[in-house]
C-alpha cells in the first residue's frame, strides 16, 4: 500500500541522528530530495529517511487516485480556517504507526538510538509527524512541522505516548499561506499545549505554503540544538 522505494539522503556511513521528512498531499519522497540534501550538507552527523505516503482515492479530488497519508473529506475554508472538519482518524493513525514503524526500522539498521530520530514533515506530512511522534512506541528526539497542522487531535490524544509530552517541537508555518492557514496554524499550537507539550518552538515567515531560506536557517539551528 506504501511506496516501496526506501529514500535516504546524507550520511548513510556513521550517522547519529535520524530526520524523517513525510512529504505533503499529492506529492512525494523525491519532492523533498533536493532540500534534504541541503539539510545533509549542513548536518553531516545527519540521515534523512524520505517516505513515501500511499496511493488512495481521495474525497476532495472527485476519488481520484492519488499520493496522500489520509483522506481529506474537504479542504478548510479559507474565510473560516479553524472550522472543525471531519477528520480521517483511521487512516492518519495508520499512517502515524507506518512512519513511526519505519523510522524506528531505519534507525535499528544504522545503529541510531530512537531518541535521536526526528519526526518531520510539510503539510500533510506534518501532520503525520505530529501523530507518530505523540503515538510512537519509542521516546523520539523531537517533532518538526512545516506548514502543517494537528490532523485529528482528539482522536491522537487518546492514543499518546505520555512520555512524547516531553518532546521537542517546532512550528514553520507561512502567514499568507492559502492551503493551510496561518490561524489554523495557530490553533494547532494550542491544540498540542493543551495536551501537554511544553517545549514548542513557533515560527513565522513572509511565505505562502512553501519552504524559505529562513526557515531553513531556523530547521538547521533548532536540529543542532535537537540532535547535537
Amino acid at each position: 500500500k506504501y511506496g516501496k522505494s526506501l529514500t535516504l539522503v546524507g550520511n548513510a556511513v556513521d550517522p547519529t541522528a535520524l530526520l524523517v521528512i513525510s512529504h505533503g498531499f499529492g506529492d512525494t519522497a523525491e519532492g523533498w530530495r533536493s532540500p534534504a540534501n541541503r539539510l545533509a550538507k549542513a548536518l553531516p552527523h545527519l540521515l534523512i529517511y524520505l517516505p513515501n505516503a500511499p496511493m488512495q482515492a481521495t474525497t476532495v479530488s472527485g476519488g481520484a487516485v492519488m499520493s496522500a497519508w489520509f483522506d481529506i473529506y474537504e479542504f478548510a475554508d479559507p474565510r473560516n480556517p479553524t472550522k472543525e472538519r471531519r477528520a480521517d482518524v483511521e487512516g492518519t493513525l495508520t499512517s502515524a504507526r507506518y512512519v513511526s514503524h519505519m523510522a524506528g526500522h531505519v534507525a535499528h539498521k544504522h545503529k541510531i538510538p530512537t531518541n535521536r530520530i526526528i519526526f518531520g514533515g510539510f503539510s500533510q506530512g506534518a501532520a503525520i509527524s505530529i501523530a507518530a511522534g505523540l503515538t510512537a512506541p519509542f521516546l523520539a528526539g523531537g517533532v518538526m512541522s512545516l506548514s502543517g497542522y494537528f490532523a485529528a487531535d482528539a482522536e491522537v490524544a487518546k492514543v499518546i505516548n505520555k512520555e512524547a509530552t516531553r518532546l521537542p517541537f517546532l512550528m514553520c508555518h507561512g502567514r499568507q499561506d492559502p492551503v493551510v492557514g496561518f490561524q489554523l496554524a495557530e490553533m494547532s499550537r494550542e491544540q498540542l499545549k493543551a495536551v501537554g507539550i511544553s517545549n514548542l518552538e513557533f515560527k513565522e515567515y513572509q511565505m505562502e505554503h512553501s519552504t524559505c531560506m529562513p526557515e531553513m536557517r531556523d530547521i538547521v539551528a533548532w536540529l543542532k540544538k535537537t540532535v547535537v
